[in-house]
């Protein structure tokens, strides 16, 4: 996995949860999973690379109040949970933090591709599913290698100098890489999904793809 966001960064990405046009972009996000479908008020939920925790703070606002998130970057978590009242922490490793069949919804936006191997994936899929419980579900959303992606990843770097631009390309241009990874590894990583979830839906908007699975 990637080295974490160096302090500077991190507080510059941190101030974006405020900004009002991420924040509409952000609320299309979570409409667009789809997880209205499939999620209950009495449901445990775990947001598996909370980031700066707007997931979380968009479903708070809906009325769950059973809500987990976990980050790696330990500059992006901080001071989140006493902004939120939600229960945020920064560690490496889920079986050793939860136990089994803790949660009943598992959200993971844009995290898989911060993965280097095959190795890595198989270890993060196996304690997904051990921390989630029978018939829980799995909300993953990850970038689609397609024109939008390509062109979006040219605009943030040609016109770098447009101010709401700058900080999106300063993430984008430290994952460059593990993109191009993620998307050699697109069919490995499937075929992780149909081994041991049940695939409830896969569908392509604009810019990515997004997968539904259940424990079985």
């Amino acid at each position: 996995m990637h080295k974490e966001y160096n302090p500077q960064f991190a507080e510059k990405y941190s101030k974006l949860v405020d900004n009002k046009l991420l924040k509409f972009f952000r609320s299309f996000r979570m409409r667009e999973l789809e997880i209205k479908k499939y999620i209950e008020k009495n449901h445990k939920i775990f947001d598996c690379g909370c980031g700066t925790g707007y997931c979380l703070d968009y479903l708070k606002k809906r009325g769950f109040n059973q809500l987990f998130g976990c980050e790696v970057e330990k500059n992006l978590v901080k001071n989140l949970d006493k902004k939120y009242n939600i229960k945020l922490e920064s560690i490496t490793s889920l079986s050793n933090s939860y136990k089994k069949d803790t949660f009943d919804i598992i959200i993971i936006h844009d995290v898989l591709h911060h993965l280097y191997t095959k190795e890595e994936y198989n270890k993060a899929v196996n304690n997904l599913k051990y921390v989630l419980k029978p018939k829980g579900y799995i909300f993953i959303a990850e970038p689609d290698n397609n024109l939008f992606w390509k062109i979006m990843l040219f605009a943030c770097k040609n016109f770098y100098f447009i101010p709401w631009l700058k900080p999106t390309w300063d993430g984008y241009k430290t994952e460059i890489k593990e993109f191009d990874l993620f998307f050699a590894n697109k069919n490995y990583i499937n075929g992780l999904y149909k081994k041991e979830f049940k695939i409830i839906k896969t569908k392509k908007s604009f810019y990515r793809s997004i997968t539904i699975l259940q424990k079985r």
